[in-house]
C-alpha cells in the first residue's frame, strides 16, 4: 500500500446517519438513499420535475432502494456525491411531496446554484419519463 493515497469523504452543508441500498450514477454524480439527513441553515425547496406517483413507482429501480422506503406522503433523504481527485464530496439532501410534485431540499448555505442544477438533473435522469 505504500505510495497509495486514501480517499476521504467530505460532507458539505449537512449530515446523514446511514445509507440504504446501492449507489447509482447519473451525469457525473453518485446518488444514494440516506437516513437521518440534517441540513445546515434553512431548507430551500426546489422542484425535481417528478410526480409523487412516479417517484414511488420507480424509486426501487431508479435509486436501488427497497420499495417500502418511499411511500406517500414522501419524506426522506439522499446524498449526491461527486468524486474529486482525492476526496469524495457528499451533499445531503431532503425529499418531500408537495401536492403531486416531489421537491428536493438543499441547505440555504450551499451548494451554489450551478451545483444544485447538476444534482437535480442527475436525480431526474434516473427516472424514466412516461
Amino acid at each position: 500500500m505504500s505510495g497509495q493515497r486514501l480517499r476521504r469523504l467530505e460532507v458539505r452543508f449537512g449530515s446523514f446517519t446511514d445509507l440504504t441500498g446501492a449507489a447509482v450514477h447519473a451525469k457525473a454524480w453518485w446518488l444514494r438513499v440516506a437516513g437521518g439527513v440534517k441540513l445546515e441553515g434553512t431548507v430551500q425547496w426546489r422542484s425535481s420535475d417528478l410526480s409523487a406517483d412516479q417517484l414511488v413507482q420507480q424509486a426501487p429501480v431508479a435509486l436501488q432502494c427497497p420499495a417500502e422506503h418511499f411511500s406517500r406522503p414522501i419524506e426522506g433523504g439522499f446524498i449526491a456525491c461527486r468524486l474529486e481527485e482525492f476526496v469524495d464530496l457528499a451533499y445531503p439532501l431532503l425529499l418531500r411531496e408537495s401536492g403531486d410534485e416531489v421537491q428536493v431540499g438543499f441547505s440555504s448555505v450551499g451548494p451554489d446554484e450551478d451545483v444544485q442544477r447538476e444534482i437535480l438533473a442527475a436525480f431526474a435522469q434516473r427516472f424514466v419519463r412516461a
